[in-house]
């Protein structure tokens, strides 16, 4: 049983969590950004560490962060019943590139089926006030580039050609 599995395991058990996913941009325009890099920036916030449960980097490695049987520390409000992706870059500078998009689909594929999350459920950070009708023009994240709409129509697709 792999790593991945025995987190799904625990998960289950804690109250049929999580709901929703929460895609999220590292928020800096420099190639190169690691999950060592936002591990070290969320330490320094006084957090036990990276918030996000997964950081996709430039060359479209998936990177692990928090477990998935932990609660996330990225997005107030939704972190008990959400997983964290961050993509390095600046979703307000350029979209994702091809490789993180390679790596995102099939990772947000398997994490929507196994934790049975609708599409609609995947969010960009931006979104979250949103839901409670409260939209917040100074949040962007994931990036003004990353068109979340857009993003969830291919993972549908995704999905749909998957069966």
């Amino acid at each position: 049983m792999s790593l991945f599995d025995r987190a799904v395991i625990k998960v289950h058990i804690r109250s049929n969590w999580p709901k929703w996913i929460v895609i999220h941009t590292a928020a800096a325009d420099r190639l190169g950004v690691t999950i060592e890099d936002i591990d070290y920036w969320h330490r320094q916030l006084g957090w036990a560490g990276c918030g996000y449960h997964v950081v996709i980097e430039d060359d479209g490695a998936i990177r692990a962060g928090r477990s998935y049987d932990r609660r996330g520390a990225h997005a107030r409000g939704m972190n008990h019943k959400s997983i964290g992706i961050c993509m390095t870059g600046h979703g307000d500078v350029r979209d994702f590139n091809p490789a993180q998009y390679d790596a995102l689909f099939p990772l947000l594929e398997q994490l929507c089926r196994r934790f049975n999350i609708p599409v609609d459920h995947v969010i960009g950070h931006r979104e979250i006030k949103a839901l409670a009708g409260a939209p917040d023009p100074h949040k962007s994240c994931p990036g003004n580039k990353v068109v979340m709409k857009a993003l969830r129509n291919a993972l549908r697709q995704e999905i749909n050609d998957a069966v």
